[in-house]
């Protein structure tokens, strides 16, 4: 395992280091056996603010998976400690199934950061065939005191994905949507599996996924009506700007005819990046 090291290089100012300066961990996964002392060390050393942790960072990307349930231990007592922060968070977590997972972590999280990017592996075979419906199948509850901004949820799609979203989870502007505090919600596909060759035409991931407005509507359950929506498609972590940018089209169409059906919805005055 080795850490990234935080002396300064020569041809970058150290205002410019300070500002951008990450920290990650390499070659580790939580469960390794041999490795969990040094996943400990990390978690102590964030709890007591040393070494990595003795100033603030502004993005603190994780470069191993860990356990949802040892996520959740952790962010416990960062909770009680009042542990800084970074102000973005990018990570994958592992899920079991009949544990807490995803959903879960996001609540936690969402009174501790500003950003969350966030992506899941599976240990056993629970959501590998339908990673989105796993996603909405839990509502989320944002906390009173809600941190988090900027949301963004990267899924693995499979060609057994479902086409139909169930009907209880498509219920638009739900009481915990109109008090999210979300600016952002983004939703990445990764459709690896979904393409045989390179030549596949990449925008046939709508046959994998429910119709965009259900889409749609579920994303709306946890967003509400003062957030920015976004779905983008990327293979093993390449984009695919098109593609992304004609389902992100899409959605956003879908959203204006779902807010001119609900004449119930709240509306808020956004600012201008935020409009669509």
């Amino acid at each position: 395992m080795a850490f990234l090291d935080r002396t300064i290089p020569s041809f970058v100012s150290k205002e410019k280091w300070i500002f951008e300066r990450r920290a990650a961990v390499l070659g580790m996964t939580a469960s390794d056996s041999e490795m969990a002392h040094h996943l400990d060390h990390f978690f102590d050393l964030w709890h007591q603010e040393k070494g990595y942790f003795n100033s603030s960072i502004p993005h603190l990307h994780l470069y191993f998976d860990i356990e949802a349930v040892r996520l959740l231990k952790e962010v416990e007592i960062f909770r009680k400690n009042g542990t800084t922060m970074p102000k973005k968070l990018q990570l994958t977590i592992t899920e079991r199934e009949n544990w807490p997972g995803m959903i879960a972590v996001i609540q936690n999280l969402a009174s501790l950061v500003e950003e969350l990017e966030i992506s899941v592996e599976y240990e056993d075979d629970k959501g590998k065939s339908n990673a989105l419906q796993e996603f909405f199948a839990t509502p989320i509850c944002w906390p009173f005191r809600q941190k988090l901004k900027d949301l963004h949820v990267h899924l693995k799609m499979q060609k057994s994905e479902l086409h139909q979203l169930p009907a209880n989870i498509l219920l638009p502007f739900s009481p915990v949507a109109r008090r999210s505090n979300l600016r952002s919600f983004t939703i990445t596909f990764d459709i690896s599996a979904l393409l045989c060759t390179d030549s596949m035409e990449t925008i046939e991931v709508v046959r994998y996924i429910p119709a965009i407005s259900q889409i749609a509507r579920a994303m709306t359950t946890y967003g509400g009506t003062g957030c920015g929506y976004y779905l983008h498609v990327d293979r093993a972590g390449h984009p695919y700007y098109v593609e992304s940018k004609a389902l992100t089209s899409m959605l956003r169409r879908e959203m204006l005819e779902i807010w001119k059906a609900d004449k119930s919805v709240e509306w808020k005055q956004l600012e201008p990046h935020q409009r669509i």
